[in-house]
This record gives C-alpha cells, structure tokens and sequence, in this order.
C-alpha cells in the first residue's frame, strides 16, 4: 500500500459519474464537500493488500500519528491508484482495504473528523496544501 499525504488549508470535492462507480461502498462517504484544514491521504491499494491485515494496521497507526501529529480536525481517505504504474488491487479488494481503513480509524476513537471520497468515479478537487516539512509525504506500507 502507498500512502500520499498532503496536509492543506483547505479541500473542496465533487464525484461524477465513472464507469466503476459504486455508491456508498466505503463508510463516512461524501458525494462532495468543503473542508478547513485537513490531512488528505490518498490511498494506493496494492495486491496482497486485503490478504494482509497487518498492513491495514500499520496504514491505520501511520494515518491516526500523523493527523495527531499535525493536529488537523479533518482527515480525508482518498482512493487514488495512481501511485504505482502496476501491481493495483482489484477494485473490489481495493473497496474493502479502504473501507475496513475507514472502520479501523474510527474504532480508534480518533477526535479528528473522517470522510471517505467515492470510490471508482472522476472528480473534481481543489486544495492548497501547506508549507511545512510534514505537508507532502509519501509512505510505503509493507
């Protein structure tokens, strides 16, 4: 799994319509919306990915001590297999990895506020990310 976190002042989406669209397949789903501050993870799932569930744990804690870390009240998780030219879960397996991400994160009874963008459709998004050392990193999880 290859994480890409970008800490922003803010981010603004809306889905249309896609061709593997699946409505309401991850929990805390949002057609579109507005945020504040908020650290936005786009999340590459890759094969093996499902079969593992220690790297769901370890994406779980990676994304709970960043958020903590930079204090943000909003934490996005956002599908993008664009991270690795190969080697992608099937979009079903990739649907569960992030949904069960998303469950996992609130079980952890994290403060910060969780939204989940669709899965398998074109968006439009908007963001300005933040000038720090900590705004744009890319974490491998194996």
């Amino acid at each position: 799994m290859l994480i890409l976190f970008e800490h922003v002042e803010y981010f603004r989406w809306e889905a249309t319509e896609g061709e593997g669209r699946r409505r309401n397949a991850l929990p805390f789903e949002q057609e579109s919306g507005n945020l504040g501050t908020s650290l936005v993870a786009f999340v590459n799932v890759e094969q093996g990915d499902g079969e593992n569930g220690a790297n769901i744990e370890r994406a779980v804690k990676m994304i709970d001590k960043m958020a903590l870390d930079l204090e943000v009240e909003n934490m996005v998780l956002y599908p993008f297999a664009h991270l690795t030219p190969e080697g992608h879960a099937t979009h079903d397996s990739a649907v569960d990895v992030i949904a069960e991400l998303g469950r996992q994160i609130v079980a952890t009874g994290s403060a910060y506020h969780l939204v989940s963008i669709p899965f398998g459709c074109s968006k439009m998004r908007e963001s300005k990310v933040l000038g720090h050392n900590k705004a744009v990193l890319l974490r491998s999880i194996r």
